[in-house]
Order: C-alpha cells, then sequence, then structure tokens
C-alpha cells in the first residue's frame, strides 16, 4: 500500500505533475461519454420495441434507475472535463484546491457503487425467484440465507468504504483513502462473483433435474447469459483494485476503470435484460406453435375460441350446435379451446419452467 503524502505534498505534485494528473480523467471521461452513447441506444431500443412483450413494472424501474445514474456519471465527466480546462489556464494552486474539495469530482467512487449496487438489486432479485420457484426441493434454506447474507454484507461493506473514501478526500487528511477504496472494489468485486456464481449453480442445478428439453435448453441459455455478462464488468473491477491497492495517489489510472466500470455494469444489465425478453419471446412463439400444431395459426385457434363462446352462449338449436361441435374438426367445445388458451398463455407450465415469465 502506498504512503500517503500530506495535502502540501499532494497540490505540489498536482501542479508540477499536471500533464500525468489530468490524462487518467481526461481518457476516464471520454471513455464514459463513448459508452454513455451505446447504453442510451440500448434503453431507447428497450422501451420503444413493440415486438416483443413488455416488461413487468419493477424491471422497467430498475432500467429507469440505472439510467438515472448513468446519466449522472456521465454529467460529471462533462462537469470534471470542463473543471480541467480551467485548471490549465487558471491559479494552480486556488483551482486544484477548489478541484480537491469538489463534491462530484471527490464522489466519483460512490456514484459507481450506487451504478454497481443498482445493477446487483435486479440479479439478486433474479436469484430470489429461482429459489422461490423452487420451493425448497434442491436447494437446502441454509444455502439460500447464507449466500444472501454474504451478498447483503458486502454491499453494505461497499457502500461505507466509499462513503468513508469521499468524507477523507473532503477533509483533505488522506489517511486511510488508499485502504478504503481497495477494501470498496473489493468487496463489490466479491458481491458480483457471488451473486454471478450462485445464479449460475443454480440454474445449472435445476438444469440437470429437469426432465423437459425445453427447460434445460432455456437454463443453459440464461447460464451463458449470466456467466458472459458479469465478465467484463469483473475485468474491469479487478484492474481498478489493483492499480488502488499498488499506488492510489501518484498512479491516477484506476479512475480510467473506474468511468469503465459504471458503465460496464450498465451495458451488461441492459445486454441480459434485452437478450432475456428475446429468449422469452422465443419460448413463447415455439410454445404457441406446440399448441396450435402445423396446420393452425394461434389466430385461427382464437377465432375458434370466439366462436366456439358465441355458440355455447346465444340459444342455438341442438342439431346446429352438434353440426358446430361435431361436424367441423376444426371447431372445438368451450372447455377445451379455454384450456388450450391457457395453455397458449403459459399458465399450463408450473415450477421452474416459469423462469422467464416471471415477475421480476
Amino acid at each position: 500500500m502506498s504512503v500517503p503524502p500530506s495535502p502540501q505534498e499532494y497540490l505540489q505534485y498536482l501542479i508540477t505533475h499536471k500533464d500525468t494528473v489530468l490524462a487518467p480523467w481526461v481518457a476516464g471521461c471520454v471513455a464514459d461519454l463513448y459508452a454513455a452513447g451505446i447504453f442510451t441506444s440500448m434503453v431507447v431500443r428497450y422501451f420503444s420495441r413493440s415486438d416483443v412483450p413488455k416488461d413487468s413494472n419493477k424491471t422497467r424501474m430498475f432500467v429507469v434507475l440505472v439510467a438515472v445514474l448513468s446519466a449522472y456519471k456521465s454529467a460529471a465527466a462533462l462537469y470534471i472535463l470542463f473543471l480541467f480546462s480551467v485548471i490549465l489556464s487558471g491559479d494552480q494552486v486556488r483551482l486544484t484546491v477548489a478541484t480537491l474539495t469538489n463534491v462530484v469530482l471527490v464522489t466519483s467512487s460512490l456514484t459507481t457503487q450506487f451504478v454497481d449496487l443498482a445493477v446487483q438489486s435486479y440479479y439478486v432479485a433474479l436469484l430470489w425467484q429461482i429459489f422461490r420457484l423452487d420451493g425448497g426441493r434442491r436447494f437446502h434454506p441454509s444455502l439460500r440465507w447464507g449466500l444472501f447474507a454474504g451478498i447483503c454484507l458486502l454491499a453494505i461493506l461497499g457502500v461505507t468504504m466509499a462513503c468513508l473514501a469521499v468524507a477523507e478526500m473532503l477533509s483533505l487528511r488522506f489517511l486511510n483513502v488508499p485502504e478504503y477504496l481497495a477494501t470498496q472494489l473489493a468487496a463489490s468485486f466479491l458481491c458480483d462473483a457471488f451473486i454471478s456464481i450462485g445464479t449460475v449453480y443454480c440454474l445449472l442445478k435445476s438444469n440437470r433435474y429437469s426432465a423437459n428439453d425445453r427447460n434445460r435448453s432455456m437454463f443453459n441459455k440464461i447460464a451463458r447469459l449470466i456467466a458472459l455478462s458479469a465478465a467484463i464488468p469483473a475485468v474491469c473491477a479487478l484492474l481498478n483494485v489493483s492499480i488502488v491497492a499498488a499506488n492510489v495517489f501518484y498512479n491516477r489510472w484506476h479512475v480510467f476503470f473506474d468511468f469503465a466500470l459504471s458503465k460496464a455494469f450498465a451495458i451488461s444489465f441492459m445486454w441480459t435484460i434485452e437478450t432475456r425478453r428475446n429468449i422469452r419471446h422465443a419460448e413463447t412463439i415455439e410454445r404457441n406453435s406446440d399448441h396450435t400444431g402445423p396446420n393452425q395459426s394461434p389466430h385461427h385457434l382464437s377465432q375458434a375460441f370466439f366462436e366456439s363462446r358465441f355458440a355455447a352462449t346465444v340459444q342455438i338449436p341442438p342439431l346446429a350446435q352438434t353440426t358446430i361441435e361435431m361436424g367441423n374438426p376444426q371447431q372445438q367445445r368451450p372447455r377445451d379451446n379455454m384450456r388450450d388458451r391457457q395453455s397458449i398463455s403459459g399458465s399450463g407450465h408450473s415450477g421452474h419452467g416459469n423462469f422467464l415469465d416471471m415477475k421480476t
């Protein structure tokens, strides 16, 4: 761990090595703005698509929350770029002190932690739904509560360390900033690892005991999706914590990975939601084709259901009703059509097969 300098030594270092200090911030801000364009396009596509069913209101609120936090991070990046442009053309001592005491600049790591926490909350909700649908058949309750207890403790530790680091930097003491930041990043990385490994393990174990080929295919797809979406943030977090633990004061390149980490979390979050929605839509289409048969579309089946309900509601002579029920094999009785409609809507499937259709 690096030895913390005094405020006077650090200010003198910033003044004499301003290019070395400003380069990571400029690179991180530019990378953040570039990734913000990718994330914004994904959010706009998510809310504007009409070819797939909409997610639950809870999932859409997660998207809005992550979008607001990411927008604040991008706005902070623009403000930091403006602040550094002022530093390059003004009184170095006065503007450097203003920079160090600037709340937007100092709380950059805390904002990243909040973005991470919002994304982690969504994945924890998915993991909770897996345990809830299992009902204790395959996973012991001690595994569930132990896993969630570890995740909660790591999340609280990460937020606490980020707040302590911000308080240290605002007070210009720099006594335990490296320890606080390293602990925050390590806790965030371990929390992501617990969530990802736990979710993949539960999906693969459910896949092992599943007798339905469609469920096994769905579990494999979701497990691969969770593993891939967690890979890029994990790499950014490892690089970030390694640089912070080595030298947080005179090597500021951890700032670049701090900006990249927040957008990596946000982009992987949107990629997970979009891919999960596409998989759910494909499963629904395949399920409908199985229930309607090769020569009958869902529109024809719904039309037959409407006609059979109409025939059952309106008083039709017995001979005509017999003709409708027996003379035309494509027409079905009301009870059979009601069962077909329930099967198409997915209510005929129970247990863990409803993982894609669950409300998160």
